[in-house]
């Protein structure tokens, strides 16, 4: 599959190269055939885990597919060919010897990949294995304490370059450019946009980010740049049906573009080439320009977050300010009443804020009500027992004459 400016490799190919491999794998053993390199069962449970993870709404690409499978005939040979839907806590631990053994780098991939697999698999059954530590990361999140760094940031001169570059390369690498250079989305969000999800309301554009990290959120971007960035996507645009994919292309792929454009241009060392450097550039952007709750809507962060206060950090205002404070009120659903953020139970009229203080008043309710109505059967108890002990009064008689 080539396109214009480079040679992008069929992967969709590739994967039922391997697929047929896999066939022919079961067929080879069901007639006898030795020495075969994975065991028929688990031949057949690839297999089925590619056509369940391909048919998945957030449509995985060719190349991840293929990179899973190979990861879980690695595992399967790890593991003596056992069946991989018959694994137990005590192959999971050999697993972890195993990948410990041979050091492998990305023993963390292996562990989420045969997750993946229980998961499809059957999630209830594999419930206790997937929730085991021997599948648990031993790694922190990458880059969760490291603030952000604006001298990584490119200067305008960088920018121009690259869209420059990326229009000679091609209208979709163009098309491309100019969204993940001003929308501050994910890459993969990106590259999951539909023509559909672009509308312009009042000279804005708006993106409808459907799925992504932080699920689905509306990108508003100002008329200034909303009409730059038509200019480079109308040309593109036009050719697309509205339900048709923006870039029908993978992250792998599409990665591999960007490098090529970065070494055309001529990038310098102290300038970051990693495609989350446009989210940051723009997210500066955001939390510079708009109000705090707009920005972290715009950016997908929810508040408070490490990442939100390394952007309100480089604009140099307080973290736990009367702005931040704002957005972090709980309104009381009962009296309407706003309430702190800590708040569990509302300070007016004392209604639970979450489901553990409703679950609280509701078990203390419960308890009261049952005290008070044993109260009452002990009193009633004991006024019965009252008048049992009590001698029968005599009746009222006048005195005889």
């Amino acid at each position: 599959m080539a396109l214009s400016g480079g040679y992008i490799m069929d992967y969709k190919k590739q994967l039922e190269q391997y697929l047929f491999y896999l066939d022919k794998e079961m067929k080879n053993q069901k007639y006898g055939a030795k020495h075969t390199l994975i065991d028929s069962h688990n031949a057949k449970l690839i297999r089925e885990f590619a056509q369940n993870y391909r048919s998945l709404p957030t449509e995985p690409g060719d190349h991840k597919i293929l990179v899973l499978c190979n990861r879980l005939k690695s595992i399967a040979k790890m593991l003596n060919n056992k069946h991989l839907d018959q694994l137990d806590e005590e192959d999971l631990k050999m697993l972890n010897r195993v990948l410990k053994d041979r050091k492998f780098k990305s023993a963390y991939d292996y562990r989420k990949t045969l997750k993946k697999f229980l998961k499809i698999k059957d999630k209830k059954k594999y419930f206790e294995l997937i929730d085991s530590d021997y599948l648990k990361s031993v790694m922190g999140k990458a880059n969760s304490e490291k603030p952000v760094d604006p001298n990584e940031f490119w200067d305008p001169e960088h920018i121009d370059a690259y869209l420059t570059a990326s229009k000679n390369y091609s209208p979709r690498q163009l098309a491309w450019a100019s969204i993940w250079l001003t929308s501050g989305a994910r890459p993969h969000e990106i590259l999951g946009l539909r023509k559909n999800d672009l509308s312009i309301r009042n000279e804005r554009l708006v993106i409808n980010v459907r799925e992504g990290k932080t699920g689905s959120r509306m990108i508003v971007l100002e008329p200034q740049e909303t009409i730059q960035i038509m200019e480079y996507l109308k040309p593109y645009l036009q050719k697309l049906d509205d339900s048709e994919k923006l870039f029908d292309i993978g992250w792998t792929q599409q990665n591999n573009i960007h490098k090529r454009i970065c070494k055309k241009i001529k990038l310098p060392e102290n300038k970051s080439q990693k495609l989350y450097i446009a989210r940051k550039m723009c997210l500066t952007k955001f939390y510079n320009t708009y109000g705090l709750a707009k920005a972290a809507a715009m950016a997908g962060h929810t508040p408070g977050a490490k990442a939100m206060r390394h952007y309100i950090a480089l604009k140099e205002t307080e973290l736990l300010g009367e702005e931040l404070h704002s957005i972090t009120k709980k309104m009381c659903p009962n009296c309407k009443a706003e309430n702190s953020a800590n708040e569990t139970q509302c300070y007016s009229c004392k209604s639970p804020l979450n489901k553990q203080a409703f679950t609280q008043i509701l078990n203390q309710n419960l308890n009261d009500k049952i005290n008070a109505h044993l109260d009452i059967i002990k009193k009633d108890f004991m006024i019965k027992m009252m008048e049992i002990n009590q001698p029968i009064a005599q009746p009222i008689t006048s005195p005889s004459k």
